[in-house]
C-alpha cells in the first residue's frame, strides 16, 4: 500500500511539471494501456477456457467463434461501471443457456469480487437447469422401414442411448412414431422381433433373442426416461403359522442407459394395491414411513423392489392394479477434473472446483510396483456429501494419460478416511517414477437431483 502511494504522488508530480499541451496526449496513452490491459485479461480469460476445457480424448472443445466473441464482450460489459449494464450482461449469459457452460472462464485471482460473484451465480443457474434437463426424456419421431441396425442408430442419434444387437437380424421393420419415449419404442420392438436385453449404465442396452417371453408392453408404466413393470408374483404360506399366506410382489424399474441414477427408494407407504372393478377398494401395502432403499452401481440400468401383499385371501378378483412412486437421486451433468500435469498439481496440492464440487491432489507415494494416489474431494451441499456415503464417488472414472497420449486405469481403489462435507480417496495405479507431464483426469457429477418416478399398472393377473 505504500509503495502504490509513493508511485501515485509520483504520477502526480510528473503531471504537473508537464507542459499542457502534452498532458493531454499522454491521457490518451495511459487510456489506451487500460483498455489494453483489460482486453488483455479477457483474452486470458478465454485462453484459460481453451487450455482447460477439452473432450474425453484429450482434444479441444470446439468453440463457436460468433459465440465466443459474444460471451467475451458480456464478460466485459459483467465489469461495467454501471450497475444496470452488469446486471444486463448477467441476464443475457443466462439467456445463452447451458451451451455457455463450455465458454465461461474459470474463477481467477485477477478477478473482481464482484465479478467472480456474478460468474458464480451464472455458472451454479445453469449447471442446476442443465442437471435437471438431464432426467427429461428426448421422444422419438421415426418413420418409415428400417433394418434392425439402421433402426437402432437413428434411436441413439434421437435419444442419445446406445442400444446394439446382438444377432444379425435382417428383418425390417416399419415404424410410425410421434413423440415416443425410448422404453416405449424398445418394448414395441422387442415385442415384435421377440427380442429380450440386457442394460448396462456404461455400455448401453444391449438386445438378445428371447424365448416365451410376453409382451414387455402388458401392464408397463412409462413415466419420462422411466419405466416400471411387474416382474413376478409370489406365494407363500408359513406352515408353521396360522397366518394367512402372503403375495410377494416384484417390480422392476428401468431407466435410460444414458442417465446415472445414484440411489433410489419406494415409499410402501405410497403403494396401493386397488380392485380394477371398483377402484374405490383398495389397500396401501406399508405404514407411515416405511420403504424399501437401496444404492444403485454403474453395472445396470434397473433396479429390483420387493414387497408383501398380506391378506390375499380377503380378495376374489383376478386381477389387480398397482399404483405408487419411486424417489430417485439422479446425476446431473458430468464435469470433467483435468490436472495437466501431475508433478506439479501434487507439489502444490492444486484444487480444481466445479458444481461445488472441489478435487485436490494431495499426495502420491510408492509400494514396490504401485503407485498410491491420494485426493481429497469436498462438496459444498451437505446432502451430497452425505449422499456419498452409498458408494457412487467409488464409481466415477479417473485415469492418468501419459506424455503420448496413452490412457492409463487404476487397479484398485480405497478410501483415505472421511472429512467435513467431503472424504479422500487413494487409486493404486501402476507406478509411475517420473510424473512430468501427466494428466489426471477425474469425472464425477456435479449436481444431484431428486427425482420422482410415479406408476400405475393394471390388470395384473393374480391367478
Amino acid at each position: 500500500m505504500l509503495a502504490f502511494k509513493i508511485f501515485q504522488h509520483r504520477i502526480k508530480h510528473f503531471f504537473r511539471q508537464m507542459p499542457s499541451c502534452n498532458r493531454l496526449a499522454w491521457f490518451w496513452i495511459f487510456l489506451g494501456c487500460g483498455v489494453w490491459a483489460d482486453d488483455w485479461k479477457t483474452n486470458q480469460l478465454f485462453a484459460a477456457v481453451r487450455v482447460q476445457d477439452l473432450d474425453e480424448n484429450g482434444g479441444p472443445v470446439t468453440l463457436d467463434p460468433e459465440l465466443q466473441r459474444r460471451v467475451r464482450l458480456l464478460l466485459r460489459q459483467l465489469n461495467a461501471d454501471e450497475l444496470g449494464q452488469r446486471d444486463q450482461a448477467e441476464r443475457d449469459l443466462l439467456a445463452i443457456g447451458s451451451k455457455l457452460l463450455d465458454y465461461l472462464p474459470p474463477e481467477l485471482e485477477s478477478q473482481s469480487a464482484e465479478l467472480k460473484e456474478r460468474l458464480t451465480r451464472v455458472r451454479v443457474a445453469l449447471e442446476t437447469r442443465t442437471a435437471a434437463e438431464v432426467t427429461k426424456p428426448l421422444a422419438i419421431d421415426l418413420q418409415g422401414e428400417f433394418d434392425l441396425p439402421q433402426l437402432l442408430e437413428i434411436v441413439r442419434q434421437q435419444t442419445n442411448n446406445t442400444t446394439v444387437a446382438a444377432i444379425a437380424d435382417e428383418r425390417r421393420l416399419s415404424v410410425d412414431w410421434k413423440g415416443v419415449s425410448y422404453w416405449a419404442a424398445m418394448d414395441e420392438v422387442m415385442d415384435r422381433l421377440q427380442l429380450t436385453f440386457d442394460a448396462d449404465q456404461s455400455q448401453g442396452v444391449m438386445l438378445s433373442p428371447a424365448v416365451d417371453r410376453a409382451s414387455r408392453r402388458t401392464s408397463a408404466s412409462y413415466h419420462g426416461a422411466f419405466r416400471v413393470s411387474p416382474t413376478r408374483l409370489q406365494y407363500s404360506r408359513d406352515l408353521t403359522s396360522s397366518l394367512p399366506p402372503q403375495l410377494q410382489f416384484a417390480l422392476q424399474l428401468e431407466w435410460e442407459p444414458k442417465l446415472r441414477v445414484i440411489r433410489l427408494d419406494l415409499p410402501l407407504d405410497s403403494v396401493e394395491i386397488l380392485n380394477p372393478a371398483d377402484p374405490a377398494v383398495k389397500q396401501v401395502v406399508g405404514g407411515e414411513g416405511e420403504r424399501v432403499g437401496f444404492g444403485v452401481t454403474n453395472e445396470k440400468s434397473g433396479a429390483r423392489a420387493n414387497f408383501a401383499w398380506p391378506n390375499l385371501d380377503a380378495w376374489e378378483t383376478k386381477t389387480v392394479d398397482v399404483r405408487g412412486k419411486f424417489n430417485l437421486l439422479v446425476a446431473g451433468r458430468e464435469e470433467t477434473f483435468r490436472f495437466e500435469n501431475l508433478k506439479s498439481g501434487l507439489e502444490n496440492k492444486q484444487t480444481i472446483d466445479k458444481s461445488g464440487i472441489k478435487v485436490q491432489l494431495e499426495e502420491v507415494s510408492y509400494d514396490e510396483h504401485l503407485m498410491l494416489l491420494k485426493i481429497g474431494i469436498q462438496f459444498s451441499d451437505a446432502k451430497q456429501s452425505l449422499e456419498s456415503h452409498l458408494g457412487w464417488i467409488y464409481q466415477n472414472q479417473i485415469e492418468i494419460r501419459d506424455r503420448e497420449g496413452q490412457s492409463h486405469a487404476y487397479l484398485t481403489i480405497e478410501s483415505g478416511g472421511r472429512r467435513e462435507q467431503g472424504l479422500s480417496l487413494v487409486y493404486i495405479f501402476d507406478r509411475f517414477d517420473d510424473l512430468e507431464g501427466l494428466q489426471l483426469i477425474y469425472r464425477s457429477p456435479g449436481i444431484l437431483m431428486e427425482s420422482e418416478v410415479p406408476f400405475h399398472l393394471k390388470d395384473i393377473p393374480l391367478r
